[in-house]
């Protein structure tokens, strides 16, 4: 993508893709996916710091000052074995307008009913997963 090399793109249409393995039991799960306000490090980043020496707002992080309070979400279907799409044109869009503020997406559980492990496949494609069942992010812009 080089979008960068354009700031008057727009955005049409971008799409989170989650390979789901499975679950621990029949509960159901909605995934939400939420953008980051702050830079971050992932080999430093705790409950309570996101980078050595600089503290999330919230430990943990907080609704609507570490992440955007609004989000997208999905609902996660069935008993695994597929993929989950979410929606996040509208954080893509805000990624091109201000690329310096692009701190990435947090995924994290809005509702579930009850107890329940979900299993997603990571950016390392960790066994049994394989490098096609990676994360995937779609753009299509213009």
């Amino acid at each position: 993508m080089y979008w960068r090399d354009d700031p008057q793109a727009i955005v049409d249409e971008a799409t989170l893709r989650l390979y789901y393995k499975g679950r621990s039991n029949s509960n159901n799960l909605t995934l939400g996916a939420y953008r980051l306000l702050a830079p971050w490090v992932d080999s430093q980043a705790t409950w309570t710091q996101r980078l050595t020496g600089a503290n999330w707002v919230v430990p943990g992080l907080g609704s609507g000052s570490d992440y955007l309070a609004n989000g997208s979400t999905e609902d996660v279907l069935g008993d695994g074995g597929s993929w989950v799409e979410i929606d996040v044109t509208e954080m893509a869009q805000a990624w091109v307008d201000n690329p310096s503020q692009n701190y990435g997406l947090l995924l994290r559980e809005t509702s579930a009913a009850g107890y329940v492990i979900y299993d997603f496949c990571s950016e390392r494609g960790v066994s049994p997963c394989t490098a096609a069942q990676t994360p995937q992010l779609a753009v299509w812009y213009r």
